[in-house]
């Protein structure tokens, strides 16, 4: 008996093939990584189980990771950063439009997705105002906090002075900005 595969309820579907109707017996199947159901055919279930196959989900993100390597492998970190940041200079995500949007009706000069490099890594930081760097960061950033506190670590080495804005901060991201100008150490609203 296989955990992957509930054998105790499976479900019958319908089809056409060649311009008939086919029943088909198919299982719920678990994706081995993030236990997501997904309803397969009976032999594709058993062959998913047997090789421990990954939902699509989980197989597009493996994929993508091993992809990212080895473009970096071949062309370099700054390649793939420099792709990402043409990018998100064309299409900034909500929460960064909205503190564009506050930024220039305010008329305050600034850079966005500025590329900042230090020691082995590169970083796009969301708006560079002298040297504040800015980040606006929505509920994802929960995931990568190991990355931000040492991307926060590196620009601060770099000279620059992080303030993060959380999602719930953005409507008064200018303020936030404006008050602290000038004075030195991170600044975080959470």
């Amino acid at each position: 008996m296989n955990p992957l595969i509930d054998f105790a309820n499976p479900v019958k579907t319908q089809r056409i093939v060649n311009r008939k109707p086919r029943t088909d017996t198919c299982y719920w199947v678990s994706c081995p990584q993030c236990g997501e159901r997904r309803l397969l055919r009976s032999a594709d279930a058993k062959k998913a189980a047997k090789e421990h196959r990954l939902c699509r989900g989980c197989h597009t993100s493996t994929a993508g990771k091993k992809g990212y390597a080895a473009t970096v492998a071949k062309y370099g970190e700054k390649f793939s950063v420099d792709f990402v940041r043409k990018y998100r200079l064309e299409n900034p995500s909500p929460l960064e439009w909205q503190v564009m949007q506050q930024l220039l009706q305010a008329d305050v000069p600034h850079e966005r997705e500025v590329l900042v490099e230090y020691g082995k890594h590169a970083y796009l930081v969301d708006f560079i105002i002298g040297n504040l760097a800015i980040e606006v960061n929505g509920g994802v950033h929960i995931f990568h906090q190991e990355r931000d506190a040492r991307k926060v670590r590196d620009l601060r080495s770099a000279g620059y002075i992080p303030i993060t804005i959380p999602e719930n901060k953005v409507p008064d991201a200018l303020d936030i900005i404006m008050q602290h100008m000038k004075p030195e150490g991170e600044l975080s609203y959470a």
